[in-house]
């Protein structure tokens, strides 16, 4: 009876820690939920899921940004993809354009910025997450498109774009990537770069004032109708990979130097020297000066000397929007003297 008794007594006891036990790893199951997993599982299912409505919020707010100059017909609106014929995103300075749609630069043959550089320029943000529009916002004003890419999960790059009204080699790139989501992203910039230059060379080179090294290429090409022309190009150096925390965003800009000539030589290794020398120089003195004030400044003198902003709406006639975005283009091909 005694050893019975002495049975039941250990086996209530051993229940008894096994309890315990249980209960404490239910504990530490419940702690280690509420601790680590719980937070996740709030962000998951707080993130936006991609839509095309959180897209289309995302492009009506940022255009408008713009409603003060759209309205007055200062300012032009393609979207992408669209079916509307609308005015194409270009900027100039009579020595320079820059298609951005196409990523195509041109250098004056003749009196105009026809003939097609073959060496892609452009700065693009290497990072796809699925369902996206964008929209080119072409500001007749201050001689600069600004482009926006929006995303389903609320991520949106933002570009501008300037062909520089004082430094007239100069193409000016500014790219934003913004990130409101509560999850920090990785990214690389990049260059569409490269193309059919012919006796080619390339060098690494140091700006002062500029945080990044940049590439020197120079050499020449062939035009269709015959024509040779011998270029030097300047860009930042790419790919930068990027960091963007959560609810913050990274600007870098992209200074592109292009000096170019028509002149037919024969010794073409001295031509080249003395195109990257001029191309370097220019590259240093937009650095010292507020480059997009300058250049913002000289456009809106453009329009009070002789120009102004058209505002007509009327109906069967030629209105302000054709005629302001006429004379941008035509303005875009005039060198400032």
């Amino acid at each position: 009876m005694g050893s019975f008794e002495f049975g039941r007594h250990l086996r209530q006891n051993c229940d008894n820690i096994l309890s315990k036990k249980r209960l404490a790893l239910v504990t530490l199951f419940c702690i280690f939920t509420i601790v680590y997993v719980f937070p996740y599982l709030i962000r998951w299912f707080r993130t936006p899921v991609l839509r095309y409505d959180s897209v289309e919020l995302c492009i009506k707010d940022r255009v408008s940004i713009f409603s003060a100059e759209i309205s007055d017909l200062s300012a032009a609106v393609k979207h992408v993809p669209s079916d509307e014929a609308n005015y194409a995103p270009y900027v100039g300075n009579g020595n320079l354009g820059f298609d951005i749609e196409q990523g195509a630069v041109y250098l004056k043959n003749g009196r105009n910025l026809v003939q097609k550089l073959p060496f892609l320029v452009n700065l693009f943000v290497n990072k796809n997450v699925g369902n996206s529009r964008s929209v080119y916002i072409s500001n007749f004003r201050t001689g600069i498109v600004h482009v926006f890419q929006c995303f389903g999960n609320g991520l949106y790059f933002s570009y501008q774009y300037y062909a520089h009204r004082l430094y007239s080699s100069i193409l000016v790139q500014e790219v934003k990537i913004s990130n409101p989501t509560d999850f920090s992203i990785e990214a690389k910039i990049e260059l569409n770069g490269g193309g059919d230059i012919k006796e080619k060379s390339s060098r690494m080179v140091e700006i002062h004032g500029q945080n990044s090294q940049y590439n020197l290429t120079s050499g020449y090409f062939v035009a269709e109708n015959g024509q040779s022309t011998t270029v030097a190009i300047i860009h930042r150096s790419t790919p930068v990979s990027l960091r963007i925390e959560a609810r913050a965003s990274i600007q870098i800009s992209n200074y592109v130097g292009i000096s170019y000539s028509n002149e037919a030589r024969k010794d073409i290794s001295k031509l080249k020297a003395e195109l990257e020398t001029s191309v370097i120089d220019e590259l240093k003195r937009v650095s010292k000066d507020p480059a997009k004030e300058t250049h913002v400044q000289i456009w809106q003198k453009l329009w009070t000397t002789g120009f102004s902003i058209q505002t007509s709406k009327a109906n069967d006639a030629l209105n302000g929007d054709k005629i302001n975005a006429t004379i941008y283009y035509v303005l875009s091909q005039v060198k400032l003297h």
